[in-house]
């Protein structure tokens, strides 16, 4: 059966939201096991494998949801962005060749309270080859696993906090995956801001203005590779 027939592609399911669901899932249940040596167990003896199973995809799929429609859109990736632009700006890049997607896109026209999902659409929907976006969905995938186990930790931290007042090495080691996650990212969105300004991926300021995300018209935008960039936003 080809890829496009499976159920998975059906349900519109992505590459990133199914890393998102499972590894939460099974994030929380290691967790909890180390937490407490006989947590696993007792879900198994009381639940059976399949059940067991089934909890954790579910639970799974509410942490993901959690954390990528709230904590990550109000919090997360929104100071991913405003680092990425920090840093562009440090570097004299905001102006002429930014390479934060946010950023670029904000070059184009794109009011600032779209951007996000102008951004979104691009990822979704702007490159026409089904394998280029498998690909950037899967890279989001992988940087998403790091976000998922900085938050999940601390969680883990909090709780263990209040049970016995020592949660240094939790705190310790979701500190580290979030820097590595926010330096991941901003290298995911680096690259993918080269991807749009390249033309061999299509015109993003048709793309831009067809799907409603500019507030003037796309001939008034960047011109893909030129050293030229229109009104900012």
């Amino acid at each position: 059966m080809a890829t496009e027939d499976t159920i998975v592609v059906r349900l519109g399911v992505t590459p990133e939201q199914l890393i998102g669901y499972a590894y939460s899932g099974f994030l929380a249940f290691v967790i909890g096991t180390i937490i407490d040596r006989s947590f696993a167990a007792q879900l198994v003896e009381a639940l059976g494998g399949f059940l067991t199973a089934v909890v954790a995809l579910t639970l799974g799929v509410g942490i993901y949801v959690f954390y990528f429609r709230l904590l990550g859109e109000f919090v997360l990736y929104p100071f991913q962005h405003l680092v990425h632009s920090c840093l562009d700006w440090v570097r004299g890049r905001t102006a002429q060749h930014p390479t934060s997607c946010i950023g670029y896109l904000g070059a184009f026209g794109v009011p600032i309270g779209l951007r996000r999902a102008a951004y979104e659409a691009t990822k979704a929907l702007y490159y026409k080859d089904l394998r280029v976006r498998r690909r950037i969905q899967l890279a989001h995938g992988e940087i998403h696993v790091l976000y998922l186990t900085a938050v999940e930790t601390v969680a883990a931290a909090i709780y263990v906090y209040l049970h016995d007042g020592h949660a240094g090495y939790w705190i310790a080691f979701a500190a580290a995956f979030y820097l590595a996650a926010l330096i991941a990212d901003v290298h995911q969105h680096s690259l993918e801001c080269g991807m749009l300004k390249s033309p061999i991926y299509g015109d993003l300021g048709e793309f831009l203005d067809r799907s409603g995300f500019l507030a003037k018209p796309a001939k008034a935008s960047v011109k893909v590779n030129a050293v030229a960039i229109g009104p900012q936003a």
